[in-house]
């Protein structure tokens, strides 16, 4: 295995055989593991609220139908 400096940054490297990028840089890497990690909490949550409000949505236009119906006779 055979690597080379990224050029413009000093703590990437590039493996000659299969082309991967390699961090050396430790605080980096960790840093970027962080942010990927609230970056998918924010997505689940994201998710979680939009079931929540289609939920929500579906309940209402279950009410709005009963009182539909009971104006209505």
């Amino acid at each position: 295995m055979t690597f080379e400096r990224v050029e413009g940054n000093k703590s990437l490297f590039r493996n000659t055989s299969n082309g991967s990028v390699i961090n050396s840089n430790k605080s980096e890497y960790q840093a970027y593991i962080q942010n990927r990690d609230r970056l998918l909490s924010d997505k689940e949550r994201i998710d979680s609220l939009e079931k929540k409000v289609d939920n929500m949505k579906g309940d209402l236009d279950e009410i709005k139908s009963m009182l539909r119906s009971v104006i209505n006779g």
